[in-house]
């Protein structure tokens, strides 16, 4: 993952060169990153709101 930081440079069409875009990425600082369980709702493209996001219990999520 890229820092947000560095998106834009990352994200500009005119800068397809390897190099220059290995100089101008910055990964993401693991320490930032935060990992969570949520429903099994996300893997059925069906489901879209909200709700996908929220954290579930240790046990999961049956919801269809």
């Amino acid at each position: 993952m890229l820092d947000p930081g560095c998106r834009w440079q990352w994200l500009d069409p005119g800068l397809s060169d390897r190099e220059t875009l290995r100089n101008v990425a910055r990964r993401l600082d693991a320490e930032r990153l935060v990992a969570y369980p949520v429903s099994i709702r996300v893997n059925r493209p069906a489901n879209d709101d909200p709700a996908l996001l929220e954290p579930v219990g240790d046990t999961g999520d049956s919801g269809a």
